[in-house]
C-alpha cells in the first residue's frame, strides 16, 4: 500500500486549497461593495468558483481511481473515523457549494459568465429562489470553513501531541519512513 498521495492528488489538494482561500477572501470582500466594482468582483468570484468546481470534479474522478494512502498505525479508531468524516464532508461540500452558488446566480437576473464567456442561462429573476440558494451557499461556506479548521487542527494535533508529521503524505516528493506500520484508510 502507498504511504503518500500521488503527485496528481497533491496537486489537486493544494490547487483546491489555494482556490478556496482566494474564493473565501473574495467572497467576504465583495459582499459590501456597490455598483460596477461589486459586479466585477461577483463575476470574478463566479468564474473562479466554476473553475474550482471543475477542479473538484477532476479531483473526485482521480480519488475514485486512486484510493488514498493508508493512515499511520498510531491512529486510534476515533482518529480514523474522524479523518474519514472530515474528508467525506469536505468532498460533499466542495461538490454542493458551487452548485448552490450557480443556482443563486441563475435566479439573480444576471447571466453567468466564466471569465467573460457566456454560459447557458436557464434561470430567471426570482428573489426568493436567489435568496434561498444564496443562503445555502453561505451556510455551505461556513460549514466548509469549520471542516477545514478541523482538518488543519487535526494535522497540528498529531504533529504537536503525537509527534506524527502528516504533511509528507500530502506534499511532493517527500519520503516517509518505510518501516512505519500503517492502517488502511478504506477499511
Amino acid at each position: 500500500m502507498r504511504k503518500k498521495y500521488t503527485n496528481i492528488a497533491v496537486l489537486f489538494h493544494w490547487s483546491t486549497a489555494a482556490l478556496l482561500f482566494g474564493l473565501f477572501t473574495l467572497g467576504w470582500y465583495m459582499v459590501d461593495l456597490e455598483g460596477a466594482q461589486r459586479g466585477y468582483y461577483y463575476r470574478l468570484h463566479k468564474s473562479f468558483g466554476l473553475s474550482a468546481y471543475a477542479l473538484v470534479l477532476l479531483r473526485l474522478f482521480w480519488r475514485l481511481r486512486n484510493p488514498p494512502p493508508v493512515l499511520p498505525s498510531d491512529f486510534n479508531s476515533f482518529h480514523v473515523t474522524a479523518s474519514r468524516f472530515v474528508h467525506q464532508m469536505t468532498y460533499l461540500l466542495l461538490f454542493i457549494m458551487p452548485i448552490t452558488g450557480y443556482l443563486s446566480s441563475s435566479f439573480s437576473g444576471y447571466k453567468t459568465k466564466w471569465f467573460g464567456m457566456n454560459l447557458y442561462h436557464w434561470g430567471w429573476k426570482n428573489e426568493a429562489l436567489n435568496s434561498l440558494f444564496s443562503q445555502a451557499h453561505l451556510i455551505c461556506g461556513y460549514v466548509l470553513l469549520i471542516i477545514i479548521s478541523l482538518h488543519i487542527g487535526a494535522v497540528l494535533f498529531h504533529f504537536v501531541s503525537k509527534n506524527i508529521n502528516l504533511l509528507p503524505r500530502i506534499w511532493f516528493h517527500q519520503k516517509i519512513k518505510s518501516n512505519e506500520e500503517r492502517i488502511d484508510y478504506e477499511k
